[in-house]
């Protein structure tokens, strides 16, 4: 049986993932992975991967090199805030490129937007005009105005 393996910022918005052994997943076609195990995760990204089954006709997201991000760009949070709904469904927030940041108790870089999201969009993806994923929102300082996303090869290589 064919597996699928997703990366999501654990954090008590995703689900708390450290303290829980499983996941619920659900995909926009309705497919819908109950108790989705964690296989991996890192405290210090604050990253965990859960594995899924087979979901036909849900191909991944193409993974962009962050590096060739410029300041000014368009790019885009996707999120799922207040997930007290049965079947939430997904909000975007466009925002631009602000700068790159270094942070953290490992001083990853961290993609800086002017975004608005609401605490639902931690752990979603940071994607480009294009639609690859640039990143995984992680920190997000509404007051402020801004939010930061590891970026996500950055995560890919950590857990």
């Amino acid at each position: 049986r064919r597996h699928t393996r997703l990366l999501t910022v654990t954090g008590v918005q995703t689900c708390a993932l450290p303290i829980f052994e499983f996941a619920r997943v659900r995909f926009p076609n309705g497919v819908e992975f109950p108790q989705a195990p964690v296989v991996l995760w890192d405290w210090v990204a604050d990253l965990a991967v859960l594995q899924v089954g087979a979901v036909p006709g849900v191909r991944p997201l193409p993974i962009a090199d962050w590096r060739s991000l410029t300041r000014g760009e368009d790019i885009y949070l996707v999120g799922y805030p207040g997930e007290i709904t049965a079947h939430p469904s997904p909000t975007i927030a466009r925002g631009l490129v602000s700068n790159l940041r270094e942070g953290g108790p490992a001083r990853f870089t961290y993609i800086e937007t002017d975004a608005r999201a609401s605490g639902g969009a931690s752990g979603g993806p940071m994607v480009n005009a294009n639609g690859e994923v640039v990143g995984i929102t992680e920190l997000l300082f509404g007051d402020s105005g801004f939010a930061l996303a590891l970026p996500a090869q950055i995560g890919r290589a950590h857990v």
